[in-house]
């Protein structure tokens, strides 16, 4: 689940708040800290590396769906924004959609639902 970098870190850690009980000296001080900013910097760049992958992966799955010569003139792709956490906006020639992502036990769900009808590309220029 973790990274080798993450574990160390962690490890790292517990060594030195065990050093820094038994001998509190500045040595000992500078490892805690340092192993304490180097486990909140790894797992704060694991998750945004994890929801990086996770809307390119969604984002994937949506350019298959709304293709190019139905959905956006040619040459072109759909518009996409993300709003709030599970939902994304998507605005095609045909109307704007919304797409709602339901994550459970089983997998993942995608509802695709139509909200108006307007084209967005015909707006926009």
């Amino acid at each position: 689940m973790y990274g080798k970098e993450f574990i160390c870190s962690v490890m790292g850690f517990c060594f030195g708040l065990i050093g820094f009980v038994l001998n509190p000296n500045i040595l000992s001080g500078f490892v805690f800290v340092t192993s304490l900013v180097a486990m909140i910097y790894i797992y704060k760049s694991k998750r945004t590396r994890e929801v990086i992958i996770a809307d390119s992966v969604v984002k994937a799955r949506i350019y298959e769906k709304f293709y190019a010569p139905i959905y956006a003139p040619e040459g072109e792709t759909v518009l996409i924004e993300k709003a709030p956490e599970n939902f994304y906006r998507i605005f095609t020639k045909k109307g704007e959609y919304l797409l709602i992502i339901h994550t459970s036990t089983k997998g993942i769900g995608y509802e695709y639902k139509k909200i108006s009808e307007v084209d967005y590309f015909k707006e926009i220029a």
